[in-house]
């Protein structure tokens, strides 16, 4: 399986090879009042509502810990959704906010739609790669995916626009 690694791995006969960290920021529609301002308050991020991923998930426990600080009577408004199909027009057409992994949307700020809040807060780096069962041994055809995948994930590093946001990794095993 490809995508985000955890820790601690959800049972004991996996492993979990990374291939790169995707970094997250603060994402907002162009033209967007917290784009304004060079970098807005806790307060400011607070007063716009969010689209957060499920509760579980490390952007979802990055986010209440982001706004920890605030008092308990100023909640921030929120509404969870792990789509992003959903996401991307929710913010293109609104003054949602979203912690997202640039990733994600890198098309849609390569074309001007999306744009980084610029913010004194660091999202949090997501490893991605694979994870697989302990003990097993690939297909030739998954040996080749494998060798692609690599061979891709190199790229993201030596591409400023767009996938600087991601960092390439030595194969490790978690």
């Amino acid at each position: 399986m490809l995508g985000t690694l955890r820790d601690p791995l959800p049972v004991n006969d996996i492993e979990q090879i990374q291939n790169v960290y995707s970094e997250t920021a603060i994402i907002a529609r162009k033209g967007h009042p917290l784009t304004r301002n060079t970098a807005p308050s806790l307060a400011e991020l607070a007063s716009f509502g969010w689209i957060v991923e499920p509760r579980g998930s490390v952007s979802h426990g990055f986010f209440d810990k982001m706004f920890e600080p605030l008092p308990v009577e100023h909640e921030v408004r929120k509404l969870e959704c792990g789509s992003i199909v959903s996401i991307r027009p929710m913010l293109m057409e609104g003054d949602w906010v979203a912690l997202l992994s640039t990733h994600q949307v890198q098309y849609e700020i390569e074309n001007g739609d999306l744009v980084i809040v610029k913010t004194d807060f660091d999202g949090p780096r997501f490893p991605i790669g694979i994870t697989t069962r302990a003990n097993w041994l690939p297909t030739g055809i998954q040996a080749k995916f494998l060798s692609i995948l690599d061979s891709q994930t190199s790229k993201l590093i030596s591409d400023p626009v767009g996938h600087g946001h991601t960092k390439r990794l030595e194969r490790e095993i978690l």
